[in-house]
C-alpha cells in the first residue's frame, strides 16, 4: 500500500493484477471499486480502471477463453480470473471508506450492498446514480484521508 501510495503520489501509476473470482465480463476501461473483505476495518480501500493486460500475458489467447478481454491476464488459476488494474487512488487499509456507512446513507437505501468475497460485480440494480453518489463520497474520503497522509491520488482526481 504504501509503495502505491508514493507512486500515486508522485503523479505516476501504479498497477498490478486483481482476482475478479469467476466475473468474465470485465473490459478494458470499467472502473473498480476495491473492496477489503477479510479483514476489519472492510470497505473501499482503492478506485480505479481496468486496463490491458501485457499482450504476451493475455488469457484471450488461450483458445477456449479467446472470447474475453485483453485485460484478462494469464495468471488464471484454478477457475478464477485476474485482471489488470490501475489505481487513480487509494487509502490505507485501516482507512477504507466503510461499508456499513454507504449501508446506513438514505441514497443507498434500495440498493442491498454484498460484500464477501473479492471480485465482485456490483451487479445491474446499482444504478449510474449510486455511482456517481459512491464517487463524490469515494473522492471526498480519499481527499480527506490525502491530507492526512493515509491515503493518495492522481492528479486526475484532483482536477
Amino acid at each position: 500500500m504504501n509503495e502505491a501510495k508514493k507512486q500515486l503520489a508522485a503523479g505516476k501509476r501504479y498497477g498490478r493484477g486483481w482476482s475478479c473470482s469467476t466475473i468474465n465480463t470485465v473490459q478494458v476501461g470499467d472502473r473498480a471499486y476495491f473492496y477489503r473483505v477479510a479483514s476489519e476495518p472492510t470497505g473501499f480501500f482503492a478506485c480505479g480502471r481496468i486496463v490491458s493486460e501485457e499482450s504476451n500475458s493475455q488469457l484471450r489467447k488461450t483458445p477456449h477463453l479467446h472470447h474475453l478481454s485483453s485485460a484478462y491476464s494469464n495468471q488464471y488459476t484454478n477457475e478464477e480470473y485476474v485482471v489488470a488494474y490501475e489505481w487513480l487512488s487509494v487509502v490505507d487499509y485501516d482507512k477504507t471508506l466503510s461499508g456499513r456507512k454507504l449501508r446506513a446513507m438514505p441514497e443507498f437505501d434500495d440498493y442491498k450492498f454484498l460484500f464477501r468475497r473479492s471480485g465482485q460485480s456490483l451487479g445491474e440494480s446499482f444504478t449510474a446514480n449510486h455511482l456517481q453518489f459512491l464517487d463524490e463520497l469515494w473522492i471526498e474520503h480519499v481527499m480527506e484521508m490525502a491530507k492526512r497522509g493515509y491515503g493518495a491520488c492522481t492528479p486526475l482526481l484532483t482536477t
